[in-house]
Formats: structure tokens, sequence, C-alpha cells
């Protein structure tokens, strides 16, 4: 590790001695690094890269480390110096130069959220870097010169991006520090900036284990944002460290100026920075090894035909009628009953609305589910109850959180009732299982859309239909192939653009009577 007596790299070698990692630990100055408490844990060798010397090895030097976090760098906070551009530049890629040609394997830079310029809002690691101060510039010109060399040495990569960071320990000149000084002091006032700029800050401890879990990982690499996904105004931050502190201390806003090289708003997308720490996490590491498969799955064609070929002649045996729930009928694919499970267990809505009852399995399925919740009912609409039926469902121990409403779906009146029931509910879940035409399909997404909350889901069972070969019925339906389910959702989400189709959903069941089904309230 360079740098290691910096404010990063002292927190970070503890953090890894008490992992148990062997550190080979540098910095330019001896006296300094022997006063910490780590130096008699590591293996120490002062470098000074002012005096780089280049008929040293100095991968050997360092005796060949299996991974290089590299967090030096001179001069800081002095942002917009020359030297960044003319003297650190060049020392820095001279030395891993040096050590990626002599024989390092794995590398790792922490970069700066500088390197973004002036854009503002959720910055990517996709967007381009325009750097506007010099050490930006010439942080961002070090990137572009490793990544080539790293492709080029198959060195695996990571350019680790950070934004900003507080803690005990950090420069003089940090809003942290100066504050901490302001209180110890018992001074009244703290002057500093408006603080209406928004920035993605995290604890120094957090910033530390991120590096370190992005450092020892190989997987995700390139540029990978450090940062916590979130903004934060400097003045809510302020405050709050003020009361974290029990200080009475007041703020004088608007005493230092704005600075000229940072937008007002911006933070960093850690989409990436998730998925690493997934993989450091078990439980989080499957559910991720399960997104992985799944998406791979969508695009297994031997897989997708063989599931296609089985819901083809599945159908056609009326496969999905052989099921019961609880003693009731459920006409629907076992694939299709686990995802309902799924987005039931995830949501825990407090109304669940079907359109279609049939036998009643499905609304002793969803409402068996919020008995285990422990919240929640089931409502149930259909424009012909049948009697036997009626008195199957009242007589089952579920009944306690259904009601049924017998009428058409798309009847105004119907609808008005739905409407009262679901007064007050936070979160509403629907199910269009009825009349399969792609008018009443349509009337009834355009009914009952409404009233899905947002991350909830409108499910519009049997789109299959139109996926089946022409002529697939043995008897004749008022549906089929252009008249259907599926052909009423795309109609809707040409003109809605609140739901999205949940692909994820289909790649996981393959085998289901949904397909394009799962529609998701996104706004």
């Amino acid at each position: 590790m360079t740098g290691a007596t910096g404010f990063i790299g002292n927190q970070l070698i503890n953090l890894l001695l008490s992992q148990e990692i062997y550190v080979i630990a540098t910095s330019s100055d001896i006296s300094k690094a022997k006063s910490f408490n780590w130096y008699k844990q590591v293996e120490y060798h002062e470098l000074d890269f002012k005096n780089l010397n280049s008929k040293i090895n100095y991968y050997s030097f360092f005796n060949q480390p299996d991974l290089l976090i590299h967090l030096a760098w001179e001069g800081l906070p002095n942002y917009n110096q020359p030297f960044h551009v003319e003297e650190n530049l060049p020392r820095h890629i001279h030395f891993l130069k040096n050590m990626i040609e002599n024989g390092l394997k794995d590398l790792s830079v922490t970069g700066t959220c500088l390197e973004y310029g002036l854009q503002e809002g959720c910055l990517s690691e996709s967007m381009d870097a325009i750097p506007i101060v010099s050490y930006a510039i010439a942080k961002n010109k070090l990137r572009i010169e490793l990544t080539d060399l790293c492709e080029k040495f198959n060195v695996v990569f990571k350019w680790v991006r950070l934004f900003y960071m507080f803690g005990k320990g950090q420069g003089s000149n940090s809003l942290y520090t100066q504050l901490d000084n302001a209180i110890d002091q018992n001074l009244d006032v703290f002057n500093m900036s408006g603080g209406e700029q928004e920035r993605d800050f995290l604890p120094v401890e957090e910033m530390v284990s991120l590096i370190s879990d992005i450092s020892f990982q190989e997987k995700v690499t390139g540029v990978i944002n450090c940062s916590s996904g979130n903004s934060i105004k400097v003045k809510q931050l302020v405050e709050k460290l003020i009361t974290l502190k029990s200080s009475k201390i007041k703020l004088n806003l608007g005493f230092y100026p704005y600075t000229d090289y940072e937008p007002m708003r911006f933070w960093g997308d850690n989409s990436k920075l998730k998925k690493i720490i997934n993989m450091t996490d078990p439980i989080l590491a499957f559910i991720e090894e399960k997104n992985e498969r799944i998406r791979d799955n969508g695009k297994n064609q031997t897989l997708t035909n063989a599931a296609k070929a089985f819901n083809d002649a599945s159908n056609s045996a009326q496969y999905s009628y052989n099921f019961s729930w609880m003693g009731r009928p459920i006409i629907q694919y076992p694939q299709d009953m686990i995802a309902m499970q799924e987005i039931i267990w995830d949501l825990k809505p407090d109304l669940i609305i079907e359109t279609g009852i049939a036998h009643g399995g499905s609304l002793i399925y969803y409402a068996s589910i919020l008995e285990l919740i422990g919240n929640g009912e089931v409502l149930g609409i259909d424009i012909d109850i049948r009697e036997h039926n009626k008195n199957e469902i009242e007589a089952h121990p579920m009944f306690k959180r259904i009601q049924m409403i017998q009428g058409s779906s798309i009847d105004e009146t119907i609808v008005a009732q739905v409407s009262k029931i679901a007064q007050g509910k936070k979160k509403i879940l629907v199910c269009l299982d009825s009349n399969h035409t792609h008018e009443h399909v349509l009337s009834e997404i355009e009914f009952y859309a409404p009233f899905v909350t947002k991350d909830s889901y409108l499910v519009v069972f049997d789109t299959i239909v139109e996926d089946l070969p022409d002529n697939y019925f043995k008897h004749e339906r008022p549906w089929g192939v252009g008249n259907n389910p599926k052909t009423a959702v795309y109609e809707f989400l040409e003109k809605n653009k609140d739901f999205s189709i949940d692909h994820s959903i289909d790649n996981k069941l393959l085998i289901s009577v949904a397909p394009a089904g799962y529609l998701k309230r996104i706004n």
C-alpha cells in the first residue's frame, strides 16, 4: 500500500491487519510512519516518489505483492496547482508502469469524483470524465494510461473513484476538522459556505471498508464509484455532526463562497459498488448469483425453446387444471403460483384485488400467504360466482381474509365498490384473470391500474394466448392470437409509462401463463 501514512492509508492498514492480511506499507517519511501503532506490524519500505530510480525493479523491491493499493498523491488539497500534471502525473506513471511491467497482476488506484467535472445529478461510471482542475485532470490521465497498460499486461485493474468522506484525523483544511476545532475552542459560530450544495458523503470508516471490498475482488473492474449513492446538503451534514457532538455552535452561512470547480448537486451511482458488496456478503452473494442465472436463462435459446414446447403441449393438455391449494382447485401453473408468493411476501400488500374467481383457489392461496404475514385482505370479483364454489370458499378457514363481489369487473358500479374497499390501503396488488379478450382486458387494466401502488404489480394472466399456435383451442373461444390479454398489455403500455414489464420474472419462470404479464408500477 502506498500513501500508508495518509488519512485513508492509516485507517485502511488497521482494517487489513484486523483481517490478518500481510501488509507491505510505504510512504515518503519513515519517521512519520513510526508514529503509527501499526508500524511494527507491517513490512515497511520508505519511498519518496520524487526520488524514483528507473534502474530499480519496484515489484521486487516490495517483495512481489499479490495486490497493490495505490493511495499516494502529493500536494492535496491544492487541487488546481499545475504540479499535479507537470510533476505528480509522470512520477506516478513511472512507478506504476514499473510495477506492472515487472510482474504486478492486481492493481487498485484511488481516483476522484472531481474527474466528472461540472456534471450534475447522479454520476455514473459510464459517463465521460470532463475534469477541469489540475488534480482531477492528472488523475484522469493516469487512469487512461493505466487502463491501456493493464490491458496489455493482463492486470486486474480497479479505479476506485472516491466521493466525499469525513472523520477523525482528516486534514486541517477539511470541513470536519474545522468544525471539530471550532467546537473544541467553544466558539459561538462556525463560518462556512451557504451549505446548499449537495454532496455524496461517507464516514471514513465506511469508505475504507469499501476500498478494501473493491480491492480484494477481481470480478468487477474498471472505474468503480466509491460512494453512498445518495446526496445530502452540506448544511444538513454539518447540523447532524453538531448534534452528534452535543454542541450549540451556530452556523454562519455564506461566509465563504461556493467553489467554482464543483457543481451544486451531484452524487455517485453506486450500482457497481453494490454488486461488489453483494459478493462479500454470503446472503447477498447468493441473491446476485441467482439474478445472474436468471438473466442467463432468459438468453439460453435451448432452455427457452424447451420451455415454449412445454407451454404449448401443457396448455393443450389443460395442465393448469391439475392443481389445488388447501383443498380448492387453483387453475394456475405452479411457476406462477411461486412468483405470486414471492411478490406477496416481499410487498406485504394491504389488499389484493383479483378479477375472475372460478373455484376460488387463487383467493385462498393469496389469503393464506397474507395470514402468514399477519395482515391484508383479498377481494375477488366475478360476473358469475357459482353457488357451490361460493359455499366452499365461505366455509374455508381462510375466508376470514376474503371478500367477494358478483358482477362484471368493468361495470362502473362494481369498480366504485372496489374503490371504496381500496380507500386508505397503502399497498395494493391487482391480478386480472377473467374474460381474456383484448377489449375486456384493456378495460380492466384501465379501471384497475390506478389502484396499484408504486413498486407493486398489475399481474395480467393468460398473456400466453398470444404465443400459442393458431387454431390451438379445441373449443371455440372469443379470444385468440391477436385478441388476448397480451395485446391489451402492449396497447396499454404504449400510452402509459407508469408501468413496465418485469422481464426478470419472465426469465425466471420461463414456463408461465403470464409472459410479459407481470407489470410493475415504477412511477
